[in-house]
Protein backbone atom coordinates (compact mmCIF):
# COMPACT_ATOMS: atom_id res chain seq x y z
CA UNK A 1 0.00 0.00 0.00
CA UNK A 2 1.46 3.73 -1.12
CA UNK A 3 0.38 5.77 1.61
CA UNK A 4 0.39 10.08 0.91
CA UNK A 5 1.07 11.51 4.58
CA UNK A 6 0.40 15.67 3.94
CA UNK A 7 1.26 18.26 6.52
CA UNK A 8 1.01 21.57 6.67
CA UNK A 9 4.24 21.94 8.29
CA UNK A 10 6.85 19.73 9.54
CA UNK A 11 6.65 20.35 12.87
CA UNK A 12 3.57 18.93 13.14
CA UNK A 13 4.50 15.59 12.38
CA UNK A 14 8.35 16.09 13.33
CA UNK A 15 8.61 13.30 15.77
CA UNK A 16 7.16 10.23 13.31
CA UNK A 17 9.57 12.05 10.37
CA UNK A 18 12.52 11.85 12.67
CA UNK A 19 11.27 7.75 13.16
CA UNK A 20 12.34 7.53 9.86
CA UNK A 21 10.60 4.46 8.45
CA UNK A 22 7.58 2.26 8.33
CA UNK A 23 8.62 -1.83 8.61
CA UNK A 24 5.27 -2.78 6.40
CA UNK A 25 3.94 0.28 4.77
CA UNK A 26 5.71 2.67 1.97
CA UNK A 27 4.79 6.26 2.99
CA UNK A 28 5.75 9.33 1.12
CA UNK A 29 5.29 12.31 2.82
CA UNK A 30 4.94 15.17 1.81
CA UNK A 31 4.93 19.13 3.21
CA UNK A 32 2.63 21.24 2.05
CA UNK A 33 2.76 24.95 3.76
CA UNK A 34 -0.04 26.09 5.44
CA UNK A 35 -3.47 27.50 3.80
CA UNK A 36 -5.98 25.78 1.12
CA UNK A 37 -3.74 27.20 -1.55
CA UNK A 38 -0.37 25.69 -1.05
CA UNK A 39 -2.26 22.09 0.23
CA UNK A 40 -3.73 22.06 -3.15
CA UNK A 41 -0.78 22.48 -5.26
CA UNK A 42 1.73 20.34 -3.29
CA UNK A 43 -0.85 17.58 -2.74
CA UNK A 44 -1.54 17.51 -6.91
CA UNK A 45 1.62 17.31 -7.64
CA UNK A 46 3.15 14.50 -5.53
CA UNK A 47 -0.41 12.42 -7.09
CA UNK A 48 0.46 13.47 -10.34
CA UNK A 49 4.16 12.00 -9.63
CA UNK A 50 3.42 8.71 -7.98
CA UNK A 51 0.95 6.07 -7.76
CA UNK A 52 -0.70 6.49 -4.29
CA UNK A 53 -3.34 3.89 -2.97
CA UNK A 54 -4.57 6.42 0.24
CA UNK A 55 -4.00 9.98 1.45
CA UNK A 56 -3.75 10.68 5.13
CA UNK A 57 -3.64 14.12 6.32
CA UNK A 58 -2.28 14.27 9.82
CA UNK A 59 -2.17 17.87 12.06
CA UNK A 60 -2.96 20.15 14.75
CA UNK A 61 -5.69 22.07 14.92
CA UNK A 62 -8.50 24.38 16.86
CA UNK A 63 -10.97 22.03 18.93
CA UNK A 64 -15.08 22.80 19.92
CA UNK A 65 -14.93 22.63 22.86
CA UNK A 66 -18.66 21.96 22.42
CA UNK A 67 -18.03 18.44 20.95
CA UNK A 68 -16.21 17.41 24.42
CA UNK A 69 -13.03 17.68 23.15
CA UNK A 70 -10.04 19.05 24.59
CA UNK A 71 -6.04 20.11 24.09
CA UNK A 72 -4.30 17.26 23.27
CA UNK A 73 -7.44 15.12 22.31
CA UNK A 74 -7.61 12.92 18.60
CA UNK A 75 -10.26 13.72 16.09
CA UNK A 76 -10.39 11.53 12.70
CA UNK A 77 -12.80 13.91 10.28
CA UNK A 78 -15.78 12.69 9.01
CA UNK A 79 -16.36 15.54 6.43
CA UNK A 80 -14.47 18.75 5.68
CA UNK A 81 -15.80 22.16 4.83
CA UNK A 82 -14.64 25.46 3.46
CA UNK A 83 -17.06 27.41 5.11
CA UNK A 84 -16.88 30.59 2.91
CA UNK A 85 -18.05 28.31 -0.31
CA UNK A 86 -21.42 29.27 -1.65
CA UNK A 87 -23.46 31.99 -2.29
CA UNK A 88 -24.26 35.43 0.57
CA UNK A 89 -27.30 35.69 1.07
CA UNK A 90 -27.81 38.15 2.90
CA UNK A 91 -26.78 41.79 3.44
CA UNK A 92 -25.09 44.36 5.59
CA UNK A 93 -27.37 47.21 6.86
CA UNK A 94 -25.51 50.67 7.12
CA UNK A 95 -26.94 51.45 10.57
CA UNK A 96 -24.76 54.79 10.97
CA UNK A 97 -22.69 56.73 8.79
CA UNK A 98 -19.34 57.08 7.74
CA UNK A 99 -17.26 60.27 6.58
CA UNK A 100 -20.30 61.51 6.81
CA UNK A 101 -22.58 59.95 4.32
CA UNK A 102 -25.79 58.91 5.43
CA UNK A 103 -27.16 55.73 4.27
CA UNK A 104 -30.49 56.36 2.10
CA UNK A 105 -33.45 53.98 2.66
CA UNK A 106 -32.03 50.51 1.30
CA UNK A 107 -28.85 51.02 1.31
CA UNK A 108 -26.63 48.21 1.79
CA UNK A 109 -22.85 47.62 2.72
CA UNK A 110 -21.36 44.45 1.00
CA UNK A 111 -18.77 43.27 3.32
CA UNK A 112 -16.97 40.74 1.92
CA UNK A 113 -16.57 38.99 5.56
CA UNK A 114 -19.14 36.36 6.17
CA UNK A 115 -19.28 37.76 9.76
CA UNK A 116 -20.68 40.99 11.11
CA UNK A 117 -18.16 43.95 11.88
CA UNK A 118 -18.39 46.37 14.73
CA UNK A 119 -16.34 49.15 13.63
CA UNK A 120 -14.76 50.91 10.63
CA UNK A 121 -11.60 49.91 9.00
CA UNK A 122 -10.06 52.60 9.94
CA UNK A 123 -11.86 52.54 13.26
CA UNK A 124 -14.34 55.19 11.92
CA UNK A 125 -17.70 55.11 13.51
CA UNK A 126 -19.41 52.90 11.11
CA UNK A 127 -21.67 49.90 12.97
CA UNK A 128 -22.91 46.87 10.86
CA UNK A 129 -25.92 45.55 11.81
CA UNK A 130 -25.73 42.26 14.04
CA UNK A 131 -25.95 39.35 11.84
CA UNK A 132 -23.66 36.27 10.74
CA UNK A 133 -24.34 34.80 7.66
CA UNK A 134 -23.18 31.09 7.82
CA UNK A 135 -23.66 28.95 6.50
CA UNK A 136 -24.39 30.48 2.95
CA UNK A 137 -26.47 28.82 0.51
CA UNK A 138 -25.21 26.31 -2.18
CA UNK A 139 -23.56 27.48 -5.53
CA UNK A 140 -25.66 26.65 -8.84
CA UNK A 141 -22.65 24.16 -9.50
CA UNK A 142 -20.88 21.06 -7.88
CA UNK A 143 -17.37 21.83 -7.16
CA UNK A 144 -16.78 18.07 -7.86
CA UNK A 145 -18.75 16.53 -10.68
CA UNK A 146 -21.93 14.44 -9.36
CA UNK A 147 -21.25 14.99 -6.06
CA UNK A 148 -23.93 18.16 -4.97
CA UNK A 149 -22.67 18.88 -1.82
CA UNK A 150 -19.65 19.97 -2.99
CA UNK A 151 -21.70 23.16 -3.82
CA UNK A 152 -21.69 24.09 0.03
CA UNK A 153 -17.92 23.24 0.32
CA UNK A 154 -18.36 19.81 1.55
CA UNK A 155 -16.61 16.56 1.40
CA UNK A 156 -17.75 13.85 3.09
CA UNK A 157 -15.10 11.24 4.31
CA UNK A 158 -15.76 7.38 3.74
CA UNK A 159 -17.28 6.88 6.49
CA UNK A 160 -15.93 3.42 6.89
CA UNK A 161 -12.72 4.42 6.11
CA UNK A 162 -13.11 7.19 9.22
CA UNK A 163 -14.59 4.55 11.04
CA UNK A 164 -12.32 2.05 10.86
CA UNK A 165 -9.06 4.52 11.11
CA UNK A 166 -10.52 5.46 14.77
CA UNK A 167 -10.85 2.19 15.76
CA UNK A 168 -7.29 0.83 14.82
CA UNK A 169 -5.72 3.86 16.47
CA UNK A 170 -8.08 3.72 19.68
CA UNK A 171 -7.68 -0.14 19.43
CA UNK A 172 -3.63 0.23 19.39
CA UNK A 173 -3.21 3.12 21.93
CA UNK A 174 -5.15 0.87 24.48
CA UNK A 175 -2.80 -1.71 24.17
CA UNK A 176 0.37 0.41 24.95
CA UNK A 177 -2.12 1.86 28.14
CA UNK A 178 -2.59 5.10 25.78
CA UNK A 179 -6.15 5.73 26.57
CA UNK A 180 -6.28 9.69 25.01
CA UNK A 181 -9.46 10.63 23.70
CA UNK A 182 -10.29 9.85 19.86
CA UNK A 183 -13.22 10.82 18.59
CA UNK A 184 -14.50 11.61 14.80
CA UNK A 185 -16.76 14.19 13.60
CA UNK A 186 -17.04 17.09 11.09
CA UNK A 187 -14.02 19.57 10.57
CA UNK A 188 -14.11 23.26 9.13
CA UNK A 189 -11.16 24.77 6.86
CA UNK A 190 -10.89 27.99 7.41
CA UNK A 191 -8.45 30.98 5.85
CA UNK A 192 -9.15 33.23 8.97
CA UNK A 193 -8.19 31.56 11.78
CA UNK A 194 -11.36 32.02 14.32
CA UNK A 195 -9.80 34.48 17.16
CA UNK A 196 -13.70 35.55 18.93
CA UNK A 197 -16.34 33.92 20.93
CA UNK A 198 -19.24 35.47 18.46
CA UNK A 199 -17.61 33.93 14.94
CA UNK A 200 -17.01 30.66 17.31
CA UNK A 201 -20.29 30.59 18.36
CA UNK A 202 -22.01 31.46 15.19
CA UNK A 203 -20.37 28.56 13.61
CA UNK A 204 -20.96 25.38 16.07
CA UNK A 205 -24.57 27.07 15.52
CA UNK A 206 -24.40 26.20 12.12
CA UNK A 207 -21.88 23.60 11.36
CA UNK A 208 -21.94 21.52 14.89
CA UNK A 209 -17.95 21.22 14.51
CA UNK A 210 -15.19 19.27 16.09
CA UNK A 211 -11.79 20.74 14.12
CA UNK A 212 -11.02 23.88 12.89
CA UNK A 213 -7.72 24.01 10.42
CA UNK A 214 -6.69 25.67 7.23
CA UNK A 215 -6.39 22.80 4.85
CA UNK A 216 -8.38 19.89 5.42
CA UNK A 217 -11.45 20.73 2.82
CA UNK A 218 -8.30 20.97 0.09
CA UNK A 219 -7.27 18.01 0.61
CA UNK A 220 -10.42 16.15 0.68
CA UNK A 221 -11.47 18.26 -2.57
CA UNK A 222 -7.98 17.12 -4.80
CA UNK A 223 -8.56 13.84 -3.12
CA UNK A 224 -12.09 13.32 -4.50
CA UNK A 225 -11.14 14.75 -7.86
CA UNK A 226 -8.70 11.64 -7.76
CA UNK A 227 -10.77 9.60 -6.47
CA UNK A 228 -8.03 8.28 -3.75
CA UNK A 229 -9.04 7.57 -0.26
CA UNK A 230 -8.85 10.09 2.65
CA UNK A 231 -8.54 10.34 5.79
CA UNK A 232 -8.22 13.32 7.99
CA UNK A 233 -6.78 13.05 11.50
CA UNK A 234 -5.77 16.11 14.25
CA UNK A 235 -4.68 16.42 17.45
CA UNK A 236 -6.53 19.60 19.11
CA UNK A 237 -3.43 22.07 19.78
CA UNK A 238 -6.22 24.86 21.39
CA UNK A 239 -9.69 25.86 21.97
CA UNK A 240 -11.12 27.70 19.58
CA UNK A 241 -12.54 31.45 20.17
CA UNK A 242 -11.04 34.04 22.31
CA UNK A 243 -6.96 33.73 21.31
CA UNK A 244 -5.11 33.33 23.72
CA UNK A 245 -1.14 31.72 23.29
CA UNK A 246 -0.72 30.90 26.62
CA UNK A 247 -3.55 28.51 26.69
CA UNK A 248 -2.44 26.66 23.55
CA UNK A 249 -0.14 23.20 23.64
CA UNK A 250 0.91 22.30 20.46
CA UNK A 251 4.16 19.75 22.24
CA UNK A 252 1.00 18.14 23.25
CA UNK A 253 -0.73 17.68 19.97
CA UNK A 254 2.18 17.18 18.09
CA UNK A 255 3.06 13.69 20.36
CA UNK A 256 -0.55 13.02 20.13
CA UNK A 257 -1.33 13.10 16.76
CA UNK A 258 2.52 11.13 15.78
CA UNK A 259 0.94 8.76 18.62
CA UNK A 260 -1.90 8.07 16.38
CA UNK A 261 0.04 8.25 13.12
CA UNK A 262 2.10 5.37 14.45
CA UNK A 263 -1.25 3.13 15.81
CA UNK A 264 -3.04 3.41 12.19
CA UNK A 265 0.01 2.69 10.38
CA UNK A 266 1.35 -0.69 10.40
Amino acid sequence: MRVLLVAATEMEIMPLIEQGIYQHTNVTVIITGVGVINTAHSLTKAIEAQKTDIIIQAGIGGAFESAGIDVGDIAVAKSDRYIHTGVEHHDFRLSSNIHGHTPRPGEFYNSPLPFPHTGGYDNSPLSFTQHVGYPNDPLPFDLVKDQPESREGLFFLDSDLTGKSKYIIKNNLSKKSLRYKIISGDFLTVSTITATSRTKDALIQAFLPCMESMEGAAAAHVASLYNIPFIEIRAASNLVGIRNKSDWNIPLAVERVCLALNALLP
